[in-house]
């Protein structure tokens, strides 16, 4: 998170967790009742209502408009390797013969060249 400069909100009050408790038994309750009652047990059966008739319908009934207008997104920078962020990360040792260990796998350490 910090790496791609996103501040973390935690839902420390009891009204953000009673929203976030809501929202879960909203749809719980509704969308499987809904999808039971239009007879759809496929994935996409169950897409496709969600984007044609569920979320329009959820939007109607319960959207608030923002406080502030403006987005809060940014654009991705463009000199950010995301694969190198949003990956796992092992801390090894390197042999003498340019390997490691991870997880009881030997990998080869690529040399500078190697790599894209």
């Amino acid at each position: 998170m910090n790496e791609l400069g996103i501040k973390l909100i935690f839902a420390d009050s009891p009204r953000a967790r009673g929203r976030g408790e809501r929202i879960n038994r909203t749809f719980q309750d509704r969308l499987v009742a809904e999808l039971r009652l239009v007879k759809i047990a496929t994935y996409e059966g169950t897409t496709r209502y969600l984007n044609e008739r569920f979320i329009p319908k959820y939007c109607r009934l319960f959207a608030v408009a923002p406080e502030d207008p403006e987005p809060a997104w940014r654009a991705f920078p463009r000199d950010l390797d995301i694969r190198n962020i949003l990956c796992t990360r092992y801390e090894a040792t390197v042999n003498y013969d340019n390997t490691i260990s991870v997880k009881g796998h030997d990998r080869v350490v690529p040399d500078k060249d190697m790599t894209p």
